[in-house]
């Protein structure tokens, strides 16, 4: 494949997503705002509705902007996956194995010592075998990039 046809199927694939970061303090809405996202449903309020220490917040053309904007959210409104960090960093550890897996949060943690934490993974069932194998499927698909998102 020519490196101009990688780009143009590179950029084909952009279209078939977005990626949303959220940050923030705890309660800055960044959860409720996720679990909006994850539903799909958009239930904008009317213009008038939309209040700023009880004065109208929007007039003229933004009243306009306003209802394209959520005429558009309503009838395109599409559920979003929400994927946490400690889901991607979970799902990396289970794939590892129980010395690479207690080497890595060791380093991550400068406190504590390798055995310490291998002990801690075996004593909280890290090296079963039938719990890895369960959701083995699972973790590689959510981790192989290439795969289709069910």
């Amino acid at each position: 494949m020519k490196n101009n046809e990688m780009i143009s199927l590179l950029f084909q694939e952009r279209t078939k997503f977005i990626v949303i970061g959220l940050t923030g303090r705890t309660g800055s809405g960044c959860t409720t705002a996720a679990q909006c996202l994850e539903t799909g449903l958009t239930n904008l309020p009317e213009p008038g509705h939309v209040t700023q220490n009880g004065q109208a917040l929007l007039n003229n053309l933004d009243i306009r902007r306003y209802k394209i904007l959520k005429s558009y959210s309503e009838s395109n409104s599409v559920a979003f996956y929400s994927i946490k960090v400690s889901d991607l960093i979970s799902a990396y550890l289970l794939k590892l194995d129980m010395t690479s897996a207690s080497k890595f949060i060791a380093l991550s943690m400068k406190d504590i010592e390798q055995e310490k934490v291998r002990s801690a993974l075996e004593n909280a069932g890290f090296s079963k075998i039938e719990f890895r194998e369960k959701f083995r499927e699972m973790l590689e698909h959510f981790l192989d990039h290439r795969l289709e998102n069910v």
